[in-house]
């Protein structure tokens, strides 16, 4: 927590990626990839349309930093209040023991809703367990070069549906996530830290 709540006060390049709506207070974070195997998290979030940031870090180039801007955190923001307190974010199911981390398997992070986990799901399926090359790829990658982040649009008959995802700073692999508490209690935000130092 210590070295998480550092790389917060260091400085850092924020943008906006999207304003995602979430239906469900059931929240899950992983490569989109990897999405069949990412548990939900231990916490209920509030419902609604909350904005999703990215911070970068400029680091380079620098060795084990292929890129000059770096992504430092996947941040989702349910207020303005600030967070007076901060708890690690547990993978629902997994031991005590263990290290709470999520999955960036094959290099990406996002966070998202069962609607959309059910929307993925539905995908793969008509696409015959073919996500990265017949949909998510399309939408990931631009004139072949991998972006920093992305929104990825889900088809519906009746309702659009979209979610960010980015680029895990350091590639893939496996990385904590944090929740802040606002004075009442209630979560102000939801932040991946991609530990780069």
């Amino acid at each position: 927590m210590e070295n998480f709540l550092r790389r917060c006060n260091e400085p850092g390049n924020e943008r906006l990626i999207c304003v995602q709506e979430f239906t469900s207070p059931n929240l899950r974070i992983s490569d989109p990839l990897d999405f069949n195997d990412a548990p939900s998290i231990c916490f209920k979030t509030p419902i609604g349309k909350f904005p999703i940031k990215l911070v970068q870090k400029d680091k380079g180039p620098e060795p084990g930093y292929p890129r000059k801007e770096v992504n430092a955190f996947l941040a989702l923001e349910f207020s303005q209040e600030p967070a007076l307190e901060w708890r690690h974010i547990v993978p629902r199911g997994q031991p005590a023991d263990r290290k709470h981390e999520f999955s960036a398997e094959f290099g990406w992070m996002a966070i998202y809703d069962e609607e959309s986990f059910d929307r993925l799901r539905a995908i793969e399926e008509e696409t015959d367990d073919q996500l990265w090359d017949e949909f998510l790829s399309h939408q990931l990658h631009s004139d072949e070069q991998m972006t920093l982040s992305a929104t990825v649009n889900l088809p519906n008959a009746s309702t659009p549906k979209q979610f960010a995802v980015c680029y895990s700073g350091l590639g893939n692999g496996c990385y904590p996530a944090y929740m802040g508490l606002a004075k009442n209690g209630e979560p102000t935000c939801i932040i991946v830290d991609f530990e780069v130092n």
